[in-house]
């Protein structure tokens, strides 16, 4: 192939599938791939666990970057640690070898999580950073900080994010607590809590996040990538019923998830400027989708 391509790995599903859509949009060349492909018309079926084949591949195209959202959720890891954790290892083992062989200067974008920094709790306002150290208490963290030290120990050429909860037009294949609210105030007339909605979730809308991906410099490293401050569910709960004219219904009998603790972002900030919205704004448009 004469053109450099960007490959997007992962790209049926929810953030993978945005970025295809936002560089058909800018008539960027791209090639999609997928172990699972749906409906995409420039998906290749390629599972990276087999080497051979992702060996292959990767060894006869000339591309400049790659993305990579072709891992297992939260919920997998916390269903089945050992299946997934061995199936994304091999995975990206399998990527690196195949690009360190193609010996051509690829850039690799990896989504990481901010489950790295869970076991913090109560932190102070300022939030935890990039130095922090990393302290993980779920199977999703531990991979993830497994996954990001591999990465910088045997590949330089790596930009990772540690992401928040991403929401935002085209997640009704995925949906989080956003999309749930929002789809049973607009079918009910009611938003459903558990406990008192005092759990805080640091958001990040699909729009900043393809900025990032699609205007980035030069970036290289590890960045926090969240939004400024924590949502409290209750408050979540309150600004989508107000939209729809529906009610929050609270069940204190149940357990309330956890809150997470706040990443600082100031380092991408400073990077990104104007790559950043507000979130009632953001929340207000999407919520104008359903």
């Amino acid at each position: 192939m004469n053109k450099k391509f960007k490959i997007i790995i992962g790209v049926s599903g929810y953030i993978g599938k945005q970025l295809a859509k936002n560089f058909k949009e800018k008539n960027v060349n791209f090639i999609g791939i997928d172990k699972e492909p749906r409906d995409e018309k420039s998906t290749i079926k390629l599972d990276l666990k087999n080497r051979k084949k992702t060996f292959k591949f990767f060894n006869n195209i000339d591309c400049d970057e790659i993305f990579h959202f072709g891992t297992y959720s939260a919920p997998d890891y916390k269903k089945d640690f050992d299946t997934c954790f061995f199936e994304d290892f091999v995975s990206l083992q399998n990527l690196l070898f195949s690009i360190k062989k193609n010996k051509r200067k690829i850039k690799l974008i990896y989504m990481s999580s901010s489950y790295v920094y869970s076991g913090y709790k109560n932190n102070k306002l300022t939030g935890v950073d990039e130095k922090s150290l990393l302290k993980p208490i779920h199977n999703f963290g531990f991979a993830k900080k497994f996954f990001e030290e591999y990465l910088t120990r045997y590949y330089s050429n790596t930009l990772i994010y540690r992401l928040s909860n991403v929401f935002g037009e085209g997640e009704f294949i995925r949906g989080n607590t956003v999309y749930n609210m929002a789809t049973e105030a607009k079918k009910t007339n009611k938003v459903t809590v558990w406990g008192k909605g005092r759990r805080k979730l640091q958001y990040i809308y699909i729009g900043d996040l393809m900025k990032h991906l699609i205007l980035k410099k030069k970036h290289m490293g590890i960045y926090n990538f969240g939004g400024k401050e924590y949502v409290k569910i209750s408050s979540l709960a309150k600004k989508i019923c107000d939209f729809f004219g529906s009610k929050t219904i609270f069940l204190k009998y149940k357990k309330e998830g956890e809150t997470l603790s706040l990443m600082n972002t100031i380092k991408i900030r400073r990077k990104s400027k104007n790559y950043f919205t507000n979130f009632d704004y953001n929340l207000s448009n999407y919520l104008k989708t359903f």
